[in-house]
C-alpha cells in the first residue's frame, strides 16, 4: 500500500515539474517568466541569463510579474526533425553585456531539452534580431543593415500591341553571423561570414535572381 501510494506521489510531482517547465500562464505572444527559467536551467552558464531586449531593472519587473514580455524567440524546424524549436538571444552579466549567446531548445516528452548554446563573436553586425533561413535550414542574425534594389516599371508598344511590367523595390537584410544545421554530422555549425547572406522573402529573391542582382 505505501508503495503504491509513493508511486502516485512521485508520478503527480514529476506532472508537476513538467507543467512548470512546459508552462502557458503568458498570454499568447508573451515570453513566460516559467518558461526563461526551464531555459536557463538546461546550462550553469545560463544561471542569470536575461533576454536582450530588455534592461535589467525591465527584468526584474517583469520577473515580479509586474509587466509583460513580447516574446523575441524564434521558432522553426532547426535540427529537421520535424518539431517546432525555440531560439533566443541571451546575454550574461547584466545589461552593459553583449548579446554573446544563441540558446536553441526544443520540448520532449520529458521537458525543454538543449539543442545547442552557441556563443558568438559579437561585433558591429551582430546587433539584431534572429531569422530563420528555411531553404538553407539556417538562423541568421540580422546586421542591422540592408541592399536595396530597384527596377522601374515600363511601358512599351509596337505595330502589333504592347505590354508593361511591373518594377520593385526590395530591401534586403544582410546577414554575417550563421548558425546551421549539418544533416551529416547532425549538430550545429556556426559561423561568421566574409561575405553576408542576402535574406527576402521567396518571391523577392527569386526576383532578383532573373534579374541577374543574385
Amino acid at each position: 500500500m505505501k508503495v503504491a501510494i509513493m508511486a502516485i506521489l512521485l508520478l503527480l510531482m514529476t506532472a508537476a515539474a513538467l507543467a512548470d517547465e512546459a508552462d502557458d500562464s503568458s498570454p499568447q505572444g508573451y515570453l513566460a517568466v516559467e518558461t526563461l527559467s526551464a531555459w536557463r536551467r538546461l546550462s550553469p552558464e545560463l544561471a542569470e541569463a536575461e533576454v536582450c531586449n530588455l534592461t535589467s531593472a525591465g527584468h526584474g519587473l517583469w520577473e515580479a510579474g509586474q509587466l509583460r514580455l513580447p516574446d523575441p524567440s524564434l521558432t522553426g524546424d532547426f535540427d529537421a526533425d520535424g518539431m517546432e524549436d525555440r531560439a533566443i538571444r541571451l546575454r550574461t552579466g547584466g545589461e552593459n553585456r553583449p548579446c554573446e549567446y544563441v540558446l536553441l531548445v526544443t520540448m520532449r516528452q520529458q521537458g525543454w531539452a538543449l539543442l545547442r548554446l552557441q556563443r558568438i563573436e559579437v561585433d558591429e553586425h551582430a546587433g539584431g534580431d534572429l531569422l530563420w533561413m528555411a531553404p538553407q535550414q539556417t538562423i541568421g542574425i540580422a546586421s542591422g543593415q540592408t541592399e536595396r534594389f530597384t527596377r522601374p516599371a515600363t511601358m512599351w508598344s509596337d505595330g502589333t500591341g504592347g505590354g508593361s511590367s511591373a518594377g520593385y523595390v526590395i530591401d534586403v537584410k544582410l546577414v554575417y553571423h550563421t548558425i546551421q544545421w549539418n544533416p551529416t554530422l547532425r549538430g550545429f555549425k556556426y559561423q561568421r561570414l566574409a561575405v553576408p547572406e542576402k535574406v527576402a522573402e521567396p518571391d523577392e529573391l527569386e526576383l532578383l535572381r532573373r534579374d541577374g542582382h543574385l
